[in-house]
């Protein structure tokens, strides 16, 4: 098995991160993967710059001499785990939403309903207390405003008045109120297509962790 080419490794790198490394060229005396003492302190080999750490993918790793291109790609493969975890997290509250939305649903529509009867009842309060008003006004010019009877029968003209556009209010409220309501079933369908949304973006990390964790595994190579 051919060992992985810096220059491809620092290829691919380069497309996710834009940044790349520049290939081996000639030996010194410190070597890739060998160990070293103090961490975190780099040096170049072969005009590719090493730090002394613990290589990511040896299990109970010593200090040793890593290609910097291994720590960059160990790094977009963990950062890419976690835009998984958080995408999959919005996922379950999404489905979550809309779970608890179509339960909410029939328990819904009977409240909406609830107000559109009292929203008819409420018209019909607001038709009779009109018809009062123009049966009022007539005797108002039938008496002359300026009259004692004029007067009183104009006072009910404002008071039935007063009472048709309380009852007005009260219609706009409950129709308000009932489509509220209804607008639930309508909120199903746009959280759904968030979620759909959101699947796929979890489809793409997923490609996205493999694609990066190929690069991992041959930036992190020992000795590379």
């Amino acid at each position: 098995m051919l060992k992985p080419s810096k220059f491809a490794i620092a290829l691919a790198l380069l497309i996710v991160a834009g940044s790349a490394y520049a290939p081996a060229t000639a030996a010194t005396k410190v070597k890739a993967g060998a160990s070293c003492s103090k961490a975190n302190s780099t040096t170049k080999i072969s005009g590719d710059t090493y730090v002394c750490t613990k290589n990511p993918l040896v299990k109970n790793a010593k200090l040793t001499w890593v290609w910097t291109g291994c720590i960059t790609a160990n790094k977009q493969y963990n950062d890419s785990v976690a835009r998984l975890a958080t995408l999959k997290a919005g996922a379950a509250e999404a489905q979550a939403k809309i779970n608890q939305l179509k339960i909410d649903l029939p328990t819904d529509e009977a409240k909406a309903k609830e107000f559109d009867a009292k929203a008819a009842a409420a018209k019909v309060k607001q038709d009779n207390a009109l018809t009062e008003a123009a049966a009022n006004a007539a005797k108002v010019t039938q008496y002359g405003l300026t009259s004692d009877a004029g007067r009183a029968y104009q006072k009910n003209v404002d008071l039935w008045n007063k009472n048709a556009t309380t009852y007005g209010l009260a219609v706009k409220n409950f129709q308000r109120a009932a489509a509220a309501l209804r607008d639930k079933a309508s909120q199903i369908d746009k959280e759904q297509k968030k979620l759909d949304l959101n699947n796929q973006s979890i489809a793409a990390a997923n490609v996205e962790i493999a694609s990066n964790n190929d690069t991992r595994k041959q930036a992190c190579t020992p000795g590379l």
